[in-house]
């Protein structure tokens, strides 16, 4: 059931070469013309054709003439939706294709999907534009899509200005307004302030720590952004705060303790890197101090589910409740996402 397809690097030389009008428009002629392309892709309304093509025609020239940028088509038991890659990736995933043959979806995303479908489903709102997701690590943009699609309300932090411009074009991509996301161009940590960072290298893989830059970012903690100093802006618990930039997971959670005592998010995701003590600490205050007592893994070493096995494995994902919480040695051995869900939160998965 779950879709998730790459363009062909030879049939986007083959186009892009032919036309004078560079490779955005060769990428919306295939996905409008040339459906096979994409496996039967034949769910694609009028209307998402019309804002894919859109969305290229007016921010398609991020990529330049030579790049060839990725088109993903996603679909699960929750929703169906389109990413573009940020530009100067491309390449990099290209190489990856063994490891990410992008034929599947993330379980991560599965999740994300189905969590805001069953909010949806229940009549779950977020009143005066509270956000329900708080989205740290935006990259492509795919949560914030997903829940904006469902008709939630987000806000998204993400250092890197040309993951901040493929999150817009994403949004357009897939028919959702941008008052939906307040895309935040800072990162996050455990106190505000600044740092540099380079912008060039792999985005998805970019640690701010690490590629020092001239780039001078605005970081802020989550506390101070919603609680203090900052322009954010938020009135009740959101449903979900997902972490993952790059092992910035534990100062931004110990930035964040102020918050979640006062709008405990009914789930955190969180991704966790391979002897990553420190974030093992933060989940444990979690866990001990702050009511997140019930936490699973989710998924590990980014495993994407085949498409054809997205139905099966959805049940399996979902059945959480059937898990108990692993060690601290098993995650410490693995890359794995793992969701703690708060003793106040609302229940959208009975047994």
């Amino acid at each position: 059931m779950g879709k998730y397809y790459s363009l062909g690097p030879k049939n986007v030389k083959r186009i892009s070469n032919s036309l004078r009008f560079g490779l955005s428009l060769a990428i919306v002629i295939l996905i409008m013309l040339n459906r096979t392309e994409f496996r039967s892709h034949t769910d694609m309304t009028s209307k998402t054709t019309n804002c894919l093509s859109g969305a290229i025609a007016t921010s398609g020239s991020v990529y330049g003439k030579t790049e060839r940028p990725l088109v993903f088509f996603m679909e699960t038991s929750a929703f169906q939706a389109t990413f573009m890659s940020v530009p100067g990736d491309s390449e990099m995933w290209w190489s990856m294709s063994s490891r990410y043959p992008w034929n599947g979806v993330a379980e991560t995303l599965i999740f994300v999907g189905e969590l805001f479908q069953r909010a949806k489903a229940k009549g779950i709102r977020f009143p005066d534009s509270s956000p329900a997701l708080i989205d740290v690590g935006a990259n492509m943009g795919q949560e914030v899509v997903v829940a904006g699609m469902l008709g939630f309300q987000s806000t998204t932090f993400e250092i890197l200005p040309q993951s901040v411009g493929t999150v817009k074009l994403n949004l357009k991509a897939n028919c959702v307004s941008e008052d939906m996301v307040t895309i935040v161009n800072a990162g996050v940590g455990k106190s505000t302030g600044s740092m540099g960072i380079g912008l060039t290298g792999f985005s998805a893989a970019k640690n701010a720590a690490k590629s020092p830059g001239d780039f001078k970012a605005q970081v802020w903690s989550i506390s101070d952004y919603f609680l203090k100093t900052g322009p954010g802006y938020v009135n009740t618990s959101p449903l979900l705060l997902k972490l993952d930039c790059e092992t910035c997971e534990s100062g931004a959670l110990a930035g964040s303790y102020e918050f979640l005592r006062k709008f405990p998010p009914s789930y955190i995701m969180v991704e966790v890197v391979s002897n990553n003590g420190l974030l093992l600490e933060q989940i444990s205050v979690l866990q001990n101090e702050l009511g997140f007592s019930h936490a699973f893994i989710l998924g590990c070493n980014d495993r994407i589910i085949h498409h054809d096995t997205v139905a099966a494995a959805e049940k399996n994902i979902l059945a959480f409740k059937n898990r108990p919480f692993v060690s601290s040695v098993t995650i410490l051995e693995n890359f794995c996402d793992i969701v703690l869900i708060h003793n106040s939160a609302v229940d959208l998965f009975p047994n």
